[in-house]
């Protein structure tokens, strides 16, 4: 039995694509929530700022993506992840990783092909980072 181009991408592709995109969405809006109420994770220096950056930020689009998917059963899973739960869990994983990495890989090809910059949910630079406090050390050495 052979599935078309277009029931493919109807019936498996776009809802992929809108899912990963909307768990894209939810992990943004949880990492701004989170960076706003404790302002000090976006310190560099703090260890527990290295952890939110190289092991949290990268985490939760898999899991939110595996939660999503876990607990929203109509969601248009394929037919050998529907019934199982931990089927259900690694596909919700494949499309928060997905997610990730789809949304840097059209961030970089719109800024190539038509010089449009995309929004990004990276951390903010600090003054630290961009070298000011530096210079406000040698002004006020210079004195």
């Amino acid at each position: 039995m052979e599935i078309s181009n277009i029931d493919f991408l109807s019936s498996q592709f776009l809802p992929f694509i809108v899912f990963a995109l909307i768990v894209y969405i939810l992990s943004a809006i949880l990492r701004k929530l989170v960076e706003i109420i404790h302002p000090k994770i976006l310190n560099k220096e703090l260890v527990r700022a290295k952890v939110w950056r190289e092991l949290l930020l990268p985490v939760t689009p898999i899991l939110i993506g595996s939660i999503l998917a876990l607990e929203i059963t109509s969601f248009p899973h394929p037919t050998e992840f529907r019934n199982v739960w931990v089927g259900r869990m690694m596909y919700g994983a494949l499309l928060g990783f997905f997610s990730s990495w789809a949304y840097r890989v059209v961030k970089s090809v719109a800024k190539r092909k038509w010089q449009v910059e995309l929004p990004d949910f990276e951390a903010p630079r600090t003054t630290r980072s961009l070298g000011t406090r530096r210079s406000e050390e040698d002004a006020t050495w210079m004195r």
